[in-house]
Parts: C-alpha cells; structure tokens; sequence
C-alpha cells in the first residue's frame, strides 16, 4: 500500500504529465512573454492545486479507526478505503478536465493568434503589392507627363522663335526646337556647336567660311544642325580644309537599302539629301578639268593674238607657262591644276565628300 502512494500521481504538487496525466504537459512556444507558452501561463493563473492524497487519508483513517472489523485489517481497510478513494479519484478527475479545458483554451487562443498573425502578413503583402502597381502606375503618368510637357517646350519654343523673327518658316522653327530639346541629347559623346542660319546652311560660300573658322576654333568632329534642311553635320577635315558634311551613323548603309536576312538598313536622310544635292552639282573629273585647261590655253592664244605682239605685254608667269606647256604639256596641266588655279583642291575634296554620300563617280584619279 505505500508503494502506491509514493509514484508520482499521488505526490503534492505533481505536475501534470505523469502517471494517469501524461499527455496534458504544456506545449512550450517560443516567442511569448518570459518564454511561456499560453497554457503555462493559464496554469499559472489558476494557481497550485492540492492534489487530494491528505483528504483521502485523512477520511479514510478517521473511517479505520470507528469501523466494526470485517475480517482481518486488511479487508477491514479495504472496505474502508472504498468510499474515501472514490471521492479521491473523482477529485484527480476535476483536476483532468481542469487541465484539458486549460489546454484547449491555450490551443485556441494560441490558434487565433496564429490566425491574426497569418492575416496580417498577407494584408501587409496585399498592400506592398499594390504600392508596388501603385509605383509603376505612377512612373508611367510620370512618363506621359513627361512626354507632354516636352511637346509643350517644343511648341512653345517654336513659337518663340517666330515671334523673336529668329525664323520666319515655322517648320524650319519646329526642327530648332526638337533639335535642342531632343535631337541633340542624341549626341552626348560629341561636341555640339550650335545651330547654323539660313546663309550658312543654303549658301556654298558661306558654309565654307564658318567651317574654316569653327573648325579652326572647335576642332574635327564638332557638329552644327541644319534645321532648313533638317539634318546634322559635323566638322571634318578633306584634303586639309575644313567643311561641314553629313554625320553618318556607322551602323547605317549609305550605298541604299540592302537586305542581309532579315535585317533593314535604311538610308539615312540626311544622305539622301546630300544625293540629291550633290545631282546638280558640277562634277570636277580629270574629263572636266582637261577641257576647262583647254579652254584656258585657247583664252590665253586669243589673248596674245589680240595683242598682236605676240609674247609682248605677258606677265612672266604667262611667259614661263608657255615655255612649259611647250615642252611639256601634262606638267603644265597639273600646275594649272594645283597652283594657278584651285581646280585641283576642289577636285579632291568634292571626290572625298561623294565617297562619304556614296556616290560612285570615276574622278581619273588613283
């Protein structure tokens, strides 16, 4: 009989999860106050509770010591202990039911609390996500805005153009303006140098004037835009003089359209402008150049016969010259050429400018 008080159940204070209460131990959960679980917690609440041991003792020896003997002392305390143990036993099984209401009510208040938890971090990924369309939507208002309002400065600026009389053509003022709000931040990796004027963009001289002065000054590969032609050129030095021709993109083919798979190369417009230009203009080939010679010596033969002193009144350049041409003409015709006339500079730069357009013309030169 004192074996079976002393296991765990029957000791003052025992915890629950020993003996008939194994399994009612309480879950620890990290994360909570002090490191306790919920139900610990509520244990704690409810405080120490006597486990019954003394009251049934107490009962049962008050009982032994008034009960008439029933056969020898141990059916006499057998009989004696049946009610005392009973009321013991129904004690033990409150405090069971005690212990599982404590944990399922820890259960569910640890399951709520999971369940708010759950909730709300999908209610914070609900609300990054839609800051996150909220974000794209804006940048792309921003990017539409942006758009406009860049319209708006070109239209504006156009118009400030004309009324300013910088342009009287508001088509050659809408170019200026997509030029200096869009056009030219195409060209960050090279020096821009301004906007020409109508003389010169449309005047041959002119343009040759402010190439040799900005070239001089801004150096190679400046570039100027045309807005009465639209287009964008650049300083470039032939055959050492300065002049301002086309920018080409590398990447574009200047000989026309071709096909290569399925990949387009559209000529630039800039250089189809230049093509068309460069059909009207007088093409100095050896051909060409031959026969202004010709005609320069047949000026000169009028010239001394008209005299009718024959070498008399020649300056001595003439004099020389006829001295040359004599005994050797093609010498003669290359000094023509070069240094009595400026024939032969115009000649190589015009061939040097109609390889830059792609333009195939035989000059008679290697």
């Amino acid at each position: 009989m004192s074996r079976i008080f002393s296991r765990p159940m029957f000791k003052r204070g025992g915890s629950a999860g020993q003996g008939i209460t194994s399994g009612l131990a309480p879950t620890q959960r990290l994360g909570f106050k002090d490191g306790l679980s919920t139900q610990q917690r509520l244990l704690g609440a409810v405080g120490q509770r006597p486990s019954g041991i003394y009251d049934f003792l107490t009962d049962w020896g008050l009982r032994m010591a008034s009960a008439t003997p029933k056969g020898n002392v141990l059916q006499t305390a057998a009989s004696e202990a049946i009610e005392p143990y009973e009321k013991f036993v129904k004690g033990k099984q409150g405090e069971e039911n005690l212990l599982r209401q404590v944990a399922l009510e820890a259960e569910g208040i640890d399951i709520k609390a999971e369940q708010s938890a759950l909730a709300a971090e999908a209610e914070a990924d609900l609300k990054r996500e839609l800051l996150k369309k909220k974000h794209i939507h804006e940048e792309k208002l921003y990017g539409l805005e942006k758009a406009e309002d860049l319209e708006a400065l070109v239209q504006a600026r156009a118009a400030e153009n004309i009324a300013d009389g910088v342009f009287n053509n508001y088509a050659h003022s809408r170019n200026e303006a997509e030029w200096t709000y869009i056009g030219s931040k195409k060209y960050t990796d090279k020096n821009i140098g301004g906007v020409l004027s109508m003389e010169q963009a449309t005047s041959g001289k002119a343009q040759s004037r402010f190439a040799k002065k900005q070239g001089k000054k801004n150096g190679v590969g400046t570039i100027y835009f045309d807005p009465y032609s639209n287009r964008v050129l650049e300083i470039a030095r032939v055959d050492g003089e300065y002049s301002l021709i086309p920018v080409v993109d590398a990447s574009e083919d200047i000989k026309g359209t071709v096909t290569e798979g399925d990949t387009k190369k559209v000529v630039d417009w800039d250089i189809q402008v230049e093509r068309e230009k460069f059909k009207d203009v007088t093409k100095y080939t050896e051909e060409y150049l031959r026969k202004r010679f010709e005609q320069y010596i047949q000026g000169l033969r009028l010239k001394r016969s008209m005299s009718g002193f024959g070498s008399f009144g020649e300056s001595a350049e003439e004099k020389i010259f006829w001295e040359n041409y004599h005994n050797d003409p093609e010498r003669t015709y290359q000094r023509w050429k070069n240094k009595i006339t400026s024939f032969g500079k115009k000649q190589r730069k015009q061939m040097d400018f109609s390889k830059k357009i792609g333009v195939d013309i035989d000059y008679g030169l290697e």
